[in-house]
């Protein structure tokens, strides 16, 4: 009886999987990420990193239309991305405006780096909670989406 209930669960199993799958192919209705959201720095170049005195989480919020901006530690920035290179994952920045607030000068170098990386990255893997920018495969910035 327990190997029924168990060769029926394994049926059950294959069957909701199939159909989860579509006939195997690509559906049409597949979900395609895109680094469309509001996110916050949780890692630079592979590493955790604790933030300088007077400096705050820096943030990034990408648009559909491929307008950014956010904190970037102590000032706020905008600009934009070229949307199109998403489909190939590519991402490439323009110049970023910015606020001109002074801080601690540790915080400060923090904020370039930031700023730096952000406009120095080729590649952008969004994934449904993290998003990773790369340049030229190197790992430069992770982030995590907000609310998750």
């Amino acid at each position: 009886m327990v190997r029924m209930g168990l060769a029926i669960g394994v049926i059950l199993l294959a069957v909701f999987a199939s159909a989860c799958a579509g006939g195997g192919g690509r559906s049409d209705t597949a979900m395609t990420l895109t680094p469309v959201g509001e996110w916050q720095l949780v890692a630079i170049e592979g590493e955790a990193f604790e933030l300088p005195q007077g400096a705050r989480l820096p943030t990034l919020t990408v648009r559909e239309d491929g307008s950014v901006g956010g904190l970037a530690g102590i000032n706020r920035f905008s600009g934009s991305v070229d949307a199109d290179a998403w489909d190939d994952n590519g991402w490439m920045m323009g110049p970023a405006a910015m606020t001109r607030m002074a801080g601690t000068p540790a915080a400060m170098d923090f904020e370039s780096r930031y700023i730096e990386l952000l406009g120095s990255a080729d590649l952008v893997y969004p994934w449904p909670k993290t998003m990773d920018l790369l340049q030229d495969g190197r790992f430069l910035l992770r982030f995590e989406r907000v609310g998750e």
